[in-house]
Parts: C-alpha cells; structure tokens; sequence
C-alpha cells in the first residue's frame, strides 16, 4: 500500500511508495546497484582461474628437449628391443626347463645383438633415428603435461574449497598428476605414433632423415587414414594416467619432504630457501621414473607393438588390444610383456633425471616458485 503525505513545496497530499521495486519504478533514474553475494555461495568457474603462468609451459619444452636429445639412443634401442618378437622362443625354453642362467644370458646376447644391428644400419645416424622427429614430439608433450599439471591442480583446489594447489590432498594430487599425463598423451600421439613407425622402418640401405618420415606418414595415410596416427590411443591413455600420476606425485612427496627436512634442520623461514639441491633432484627424479615406467610398462609394450605392427623389423599384425596381447603371451610368455625394459629403465632413470633438474632450475629462473 501506498501512505498519504502532505508536501509542502505543492501543498498538496501526494502517496509516498512503501517499497524499493514500487521507487524504482516511480522514477527510473534511481541508480541500481548489483545484489551482493552471499557469503555461502560459491564463486562461479571461469577457465581463467585455472591457466597456470605461461612459464610452466616454457620450463617443461625446454626441459623435456634436453632430456630427450641425451638419451635418444637408449630410446632408439628400447624401440627395437621391443619391435621384436622372434628372440625370446629361445629363452622361454631355457626358463621351462629350469635354465635361469641360459634365459637370463639370452636376454643380454639380445641386447647386445640389437646394438651391432643398429649400428651397422646406420651407425650413429641409426642410433639416432627419429630424434628429430622425437624434438618436435617431445617439446609440447613436455609443456603440455607441467602445464596442465598445474593447471590440474588449480582445478582440484578450487574443488576441494580453497586457492591453494600446493595443499591438495595426495588422492587429488595423484589425479591431477594421472590427467595431465593423459592430456599431453592424446596432444602429440599421431607423432608418436610416426616415431616408432619410422624407427622399425630403418634397415640398411633403406631411406633416411627428412625422407624416411615423409615416406613413412605417406604409408600410414594410405592404409588407413587419419586412425592409422591414432591406433592404440585408448591403451595410451590408460597406460599413461598410472605412469604419470605415479611419476609426478613420488617426485613431489620426495621434494615436500626434503623441503620440511631441510627447513626444520637448517632453520629456513620460507620454502624457496630450502628446495633440494640439483644431485638431490636428480636422484628423486631417477626414482620417481623408473617406478613409474616399470609399473606400467607391460600396457607400453603393448601399446608400442600396435603402433609399429605391419613394418619391416615388426611384421606381425594384430587385430586389437586382446589379439596382442594374446599373440604377445603366447608366442614369448608373460616375460615377452618385460621385453626391452632394462634399456627402458636405462632411458627413463637419466632421462626423467635431467628432465627435473632441468624444468626446477627453469622455474627458478624465472621466478615459478
């Protein structure tokens, strides 16, 4: 209702508005403020709030270059190692009837074989294969994966309740380890997929360089297409969320409880102060890898035979992620799902090594902390 008052100015009765909405209307000029928040209402989501600084992205490019370029030839060798599948029959049969000795010698004459084979393939042109291509892969992969990582974290804070991605509970942690792990996976895969296609495609006298990936992507493009760059991502994917959640969230315990360490015995006041050392990083990093590479490793091999079937140095083909695995356990037994890991483990320890120490020292570089 409207209340009857006398102005003066007029002197004239005239009905005064009870309410705000009933003055607003009366004279729109009025200005409206915008209705504040209440304290219980959740912030809405904007993608903003997630994009890490840009230099996450620069360290993990850059720290994933060097890495890699040190330890292409193990690389390589783990590549070939795993594209073979006639040279276990002799070590199953050693290790069936009770040869261990025989089966174990085995394995070291074939790593060795694989050595002399790449080299007289194409000397240290042929250790080297692919590394050019593996540069390009390798650059955004490695960004991708810090980037999101932090970008993950970011994510899981503000679900959790707070702004804060370094007090994440250690499940979030692991996942937003596992996700950008998959993400970096699903961004490069059609060039990883080139790579090991490319590498079983080196043989003596064979093409090289610029012509072997143009001529390879040319026959992966004719069978089947675009899937051809894609075969075997799902597996990828599940195998890469366990590798990397594992990977980055061991390295991160091991760095948090140097930190704490170091803080309680030297008195530090603030975290940047007692960061590990580079030999400490390195260490930590070596760790956090191979437990990583070594848990997931027989979903890699499988998933690296899909990839590479039907080439010179992998003939066999498969019909899918049963049929390879089938093939795999029955021609070389639960060992042939093992087969390459060492030059693996030899890779990935100095590799994810130097790819830490690398990516730290950048961060600090550029004030990440």
């Amino acid at each position: 209702m409207d209340t009857t008052t006398y102005n003066p100015a007029t002197k004239t009765l005239e009905n005064m508005p009870t309410t705000l909405d009933q003055a607003i209307e009366d004279d729109p000029y009025i200005p409206i403020k915008p209705a504040r928040r209440k304290q219980d209402e959740p912030e809405p989501l904007r993608l903003i709030d997630f994009v890490p600084d840009v230099g996450y992205f620069i360290a993990g490019g850059i720290s994933g270059i060097t890495s890699r370029t040190a330890t292409a030839p193990l690389d390589r060798l783990k590549v070939y190692l795993i594209a073979q599948t006639g040279q276990s029959k002799e070590a199953i049969e050693a290790a069936k009837h009770g040869a261990a000795v025989k089966a174990a010698s085995s394995g070291v004459r074939s790593l060795w074989n694989a050595i002399r084979e790449l080299w007289a393939a194409g000397g240290v042109r042929s250790l080297f294969a692919g590394n050019g291509l593996n540069i390009v892969k390798v650059m955004p992969e490695s960004a991708v994966k810090f980037g999101s990582y932090e970008a993950s974290k970011r994510f899981v804070a503000k679900f959790e309740g707070h702004n804060d991605p370094k007090s994440i509970s250690a499940p979030s942690q692991f996942a937003a380890g596992g996700v950008a792990g998959m993400i970096s996976q699903a961004v490069v895969y059609p060039l990883d997929t080139l790579k090991f296609r490319m590498q079983c495609e080196t043989v003596p006298g064979g093409a090289h360089g610029n012509r072997l990936i143009l001529q390879t992507a040319q026959r992966m493009w004719a069978k089947n297409g675009v899937f051809s760059f894609y075969r075997g991502l799902p597996m990828g994917l599940v195998g890469m969320f366990p590798y990397a959640a594992i990977d980055l969230f061991t390295f991160e315990t091991l760095k948090k409880t140097i930190i704490r360490r170091n803080m309680k015995k030297y008195h530090y006041k603030n975290e940047e102060d007692a960061l590990p050392g580079n030999f400490s990083l390195a260490l930590m990093g070596g760790l956090s890898g191979a437990f990583g590479a070594s848990m997931v490793y027989p979903l890699n091999l499988l998933r690296t035979r899909l990839q590479s079937q039907g080439t010179a140095s992998h003939p066999r083909t498969y019909s899918g992620v049963f049929d390879v695995t089938r093939q795999t356990i029955k021609y070389e037994g639960v060992r042939g799902l093992f087969k390459g890991l060492t030059p693996n483990l030899l890779k990935v320890v100095p590799a994810v090594s130097i790819t830490y120490v690398v990516y730290e020292n950048t961060k600090k570089a550029l004030h990440l902390h």
